[in-house]
């Protein structure tokens, strides 16, 4: 069985809560084990949760699973991203960014979604 995953990066494993200034999001989040503050050269400064990566980890070690990013980070959410906050396995990245058009209902995500599993066909996305 062929499975995919499609994931963003902001607000999935760098939570949008700046660490000068606020306490982690565990009660917004539903992630309530430890959070790590975090800063990336060129990212805003944030938290991500150990608990999360666990998580998404123990799904990207099945050998069904394929983990797709879709970000605005492109190459950056592999190479930067990931190391810093844990997450392990290969993640195929589709970019892609370049092609959003919000005004026109064409948000590059949900197209890039849609044109992968059109193509690889997984039996679960």
């Amino acid at each position: 069985m062929k499975i995919a995953v499609y994931s963003d990066a902001d607000g999935i494993w760098v939570a949008w809560s700046d660490y000068r200034f606020t306490a982690a999001p565990a009660e917004q989040t539903g992630w309530h084990g430890s959070w790590h503050p975090v800063t990336i050269p060129g990212s805003f400064p944030g938290y991500w949760s150990e608990e999360a990566v666990c998580a998404m980890n123990r799904i990207a070690s099945h050998a069904d699973v394929t983990i797709k990013w879709l970000t605005a980070w492109e190459e950056g959410a592999p190479e930067q991203l990931a190391p810093t906050v844990g997450l392990n396995g290969i993640w195929e990245m589709i970019p892609g960014v370049e092609e959003d058009d919000i005004a026109h209902w064409n948000w590059w995500k949900l197209a890039k979604i849609r044109e992968d599993v059109a193509r690889n066909r997984p039996d679960k996305i």
